[in-house]
């Protein structure tokens, strides 16, 4: 079980960071569902990652809708 979902289910946590190559993006997915179904935020982020990870993150974000915020950071050219 990854880091996050018993958290979610318990209701602990005021929001979710989801890292989309960590968790994975059947994971994020679950998580998500999971933030909609207890009503807890999501917040979409990204470590330093290439430019096609980062824009996965972003269409991800974009696709699920009401996260509250992303951390999607760039690498430097």
């Amino acid at each position: 079980m990854p880091f996050g979902i018993y958290e979610i289910q318990a209701h602990i946590p005021y929001l979710i960071n989801v890292k989309l190559m960590k968790a994975g993006i059947v994971e994020a997915l679950d998580i998500a569902a999971l933030c909609r179904a207890t009503h807890t935020s999501l917040m979409i982020g990204a470590m330093v990652e290439s430019r096609l990870a980062v824009a996965m993150s972003a269409h991800l974000a974009a696709r699920l809708g009401g996260s509250r915020s992303s951390t999607l950071t760039l690498p430097c050219p």
